[in-house]
C-alpha cells in the first residue's frame, strides 16, 4: 500500500492527539482548514515526536469500494470495513451518503484519510476523523499493541481505579452519578475508557469520547462487570470464565490482527485484576451495590 504520507500534495500545520499514550500525527491541506478547539479531542491535544500513527487528509474522489467485510451503525453514521491490498478501507457515511475514506496499511501505522469532495465535509472548517473514524482507528490501533478500549465508568480513589464495565443498560451512568457523590471520589469516565499494560498491571486512561472529555489516567485496581439481575448478588471471576465476560462486554473487532490483541490483553488482564460480576435489582441501587464491593 502506498504510505499516506506519499499521497499529500501539499501540507500544512501536523496536529497531534494522544489517547492512551498511542500518539496520532493528523496532517490536513491547505484546502481543508480545521482546528481542534471545540472537539472531543481539543482535552488530548499533546506534541507528537514519533507518531505510532501517521494519517494525511486531503479532499478528492472517494472510491465507494465493493461490498464491505463488515458494516456497523453509530447512530446517523455508518463504517464499512474491507480489505484494500494488504492494507484496509474504511468508508464513513452519513445518513446513506460517503463522506469520508480511510486507506491504511497492514499494521494501522500510516493512512490517507479522503474527505469527499462533493460532501458538507469538504465545504466546512470540520474535524477530517468526524463520524467515529477516530474511534475505529484508536480502538484497533490500541488492540494491535496490547491495549484496548472497553464500554466502563472509571472511578477513583486515592490515586487508584475501580472499573464498571458492561453493555448498554447495565447500569454504567447511574453508578457513575452515585459515585461522582461520594467524598473523595473522582469519576474519570461516565461510559468508556481505554487500558494499557504497564509493569505488573494496567493503566486506566479517559478518551474523547466518554463524559467528562478530559485527558486523565490511573492505576486499575479492579474491575466490576454490572448487569441486571433478580437479586443483588456479588461473585469472583477467575481465569476462563473471566476472559469469557469480559470478551462479552469488549465491542467486536474488524482487523485480525486487532481481534487477536484483545484476547491477548484480556487474558493477562484476568491474571492481574480481580474481576467481579455484579448483580443488581434496580438502576438506583447499581451505584451503591457497586460502590460496596469496591470498598
Amino acid at each position: 500500500m502506498q504510505s499516506g504520507r506519499g499521497e499529500l500534495m501539499s501540507r500544512t500545520r501536523l496536529v497531534g492527539v494522544s489517547i492512551a499514550d498511542l500518539q496520532i500525527a493528523i496532517e490536513a491541506p491547505p484546502g481543508l482548514p480545521w482546528r481542534l478547539a471545540g472537539e472531543p479531542l481539543a482535552a488530548f491535544a499533546a506534541p507528537v515526536e514519533e507518531a505510532d500513527l501517521h494519517l494525511g487528509v486531503r479532499v478528492g474522489r472517494v472510491d465507494r469500494g465493493q461490498r464491505p467485510l463488515l458494516a456497523q451503525g453509530l447512530g446517523r453514521d455508518r463504517l464499512e470495513v474491507r480489505p484494500l491490498g494488504r492494507g484496509w478501507q474504511v468508508l464513513q457515511r452519513r445518513r446513506g451518503r460517503v463522506e469520508r475514506e480511510a486507506r491504511l496499511d497492514a499494521d494501522l501505522s500510516e493512512g490517507v484519510v479522503i474527505v469527499d469532495a462533493d460532501a458538507p465535509a469538504a465545504r466546512r472548517c470540520g474535524y477530517p476523523l468526524a463520524g467515529a473514524l477516530d474511534r475505529w482507528l484508536v480502538r484497533h490501533r490500541l488492540a494491535r499493541s496490547g491495549g484496548l478500549l472497553i464500554p466502563a465508568c472509571a472511578a477513583v480513589r486515592d490515586g487508584r481505579a475501580t472499573l464498571f464495565a458492561g453493555p448498554p443498560g447495565a447500569g454504567k451512568r447511574g453508578v457513575a452519578r452515585a459515585l461522582a457523590e461520594q467524598p473523595g471520589v473522582h469519576v474519570l469516565a461516565h461510559h468508556e475508557v481505554a487500558l494499557r499494560a504497564e509493569g505488573t498491571g494496567f493503566r486506566v486512561h479517559a478518551t474523547p469520547w466518554s463524559e467528562p472529555a478530559a485527558a486523565g489516567s490511573a492505576p486499575l485496581e479492579s474491575i466490576h462487570l454490572l448487569r441486571p439481575g433478580p437479586f443483588p448478588a456479588l461473585r469472583s471471576l477467575d481465569g476462563a470464565e473471566a476472559v469469557a465476560s469480559l470478551l462479552g462486554v469488549v465491542p467486536p473487532l474488524d482487523e485480525p490482527g486487532a481481534q487477536e490483541g484483545v484476547l491477548v490483553a484480556l487474558e493477562r488482564l484476568a491474571e492481574r485484576v480481580p474481576v467481579t460480576d455484579v448483580a443488581w435489582t434496580t438502576a438506583d441501587d447499581a451505584g451503591r451495590l457497586a460502590w460496596g464491593c469496591a470498598t
